[in-house]
C-alpha cells in the first residue's frame, strides 16, 4: 500500500531514504521500513541456514545493541562479523559466508526504492481462507439473503493475522480507504465480526473499509480512533480516509 501510495520510484519506498534535504522524517513515515526490514532479516536467516543459526545471532544482536541507536549499517558490520567467527567451526556458514552472502548488494538492498527483490514464504492455507470468505462478502453485494448467511461462526478461532488477510483482501491497494463493499455490508460485517471493537490493526482496517463505502456508522469511531490511537501507522492513514470520506 506505501509503495503505491508514494510510487515504486520514491525515495520514501528505500529502507533508508534520503532525507538530507532537510524532508520531515514523518513525511517519510509508512509501513516500507517494517516489511523491507523484515524481508531482509528473512533472507539473512535464510542464507546462513534458517532459525536455529539465526535466533542466536538475534540474542547477541539485541544483548549488544540494548539501549542504544543503531544503525543499518552498524547492524550490517555486527552480522558479518558475528558469522565470520562462527564460520571457523561451522562448514555450512563458511560457505554461506563466501557465497551468497559475499554477494549480497547491501547498497542495494538499502537504498533501492520499491519492493524488495526477496520476500519470505508463508503458508498458503490460512491466506486462501480468507480470500475465500472476501470473495463471499463481494458477491454477497447488497442482497439481504447472502449477506444474512454470513454470520460470527464464518471466523470463529480466526487469529488477529488471518482476520488482517480477510480485511487487506476487501481493502483497495493503497492508503486512502476504499474498497471492495457497500455501505450495507460494511453494516452487516460490523455486526457479525465486531471490528469496530477489536484491536487497533483490524479496527483501522475496518475503518477505512466502511468509510471507503460511505457507511455512516464508521465515522464516529474513526474520529475516535484518530484522535486517541498515537501511532501514526494507525492515524496517517485514518485521517486520510476521512478526508476522503468528507470530500466525497
Amino acid at each position: 500500500e506505501s509503495v503505491n501510495h508514494f510510487g515504486p520510484d520514491h525515495n520514501y519506498t528505500k529502507l533508508i531514504p534520503d532525507l538530507s534535504g532537510g524532508e520531515d522524517p514523518d513525511d517519510a513515515f509508512s509501513t516500507v521500513p517494517y516489511i523491507k526490514g523484515m524481508s531482509l532479516f528473512c533472507l539473512l536467516e535464510k542464507l546462513v541456514g534458517g532459525d536455529a543459526k539465526f535466533q542466536p545471532f538475534l540474542k547477541e544482536y539485541f544483548a549488544h545493541f540494548g539501549g542504544k541507536t543503531v544503525t543499518s549499517q552498524s547492524m550490517r558490520d555486527f552480522f558479518l562479523d558475528y558469522f565470520k567467527k562462527k564460520a571457523e567451526g561451522d562448514p555450512e556458514i563458511a560457505a554461506a559466508m563466501s557465497g551468497p552472502i559475499a554477494e549480497l548488494d547491501w547498497e542495494k538492498m538499502f537504498t533501492a526504492p520499491g519492493m524488495p527483490d526477496y520476500m519470505p514464504t508463508c503458508d498458503a492455507a490460512p491466506l486462501e481462507e480468507a480470500r475465500a470468505l472476501a470473495e463471499r462478502w463481494k458477491k454477497a453485494g447488497d442482497d439481504a439473503a447472502a449477506l444474512a448467511a454470513l454470520g460470527p461462526k464464518d471466523i470463529e478461532g480466526w487469529s488477529t493475522t488471518k482476520l488482517i488477510a480477510l480485511l487487506d483482501a476487501l481493502l483497495g491497494d493503497n492508503e486512502d480507504g476504499g474498497g471492495s463493499l457497500s455501505a450495507t455490508a460494511c453494516a452487516r460485517m460490523a455486526e457479525c465480526y465486531g471490528f469496530l471493537k477489536s484491536n487497533c490493526e483490524l479496527r483501522f482496517r475496518f475503518i477505512r473499509l466502511a468509510l471507503g463505502a460511505r457507511w455512516e456508522g464508521a465515522r464516529d469511531a474513526a474520529v475516535d480512533l484518530a484522535t486517541t490511537q498515537g501511532r501514526m501507522k494507525f492515524t496517517r492513514p485514518t485521517y486520510r480516509a476521512l478526508k476522503a470520506y468528507d470530500v466525497a
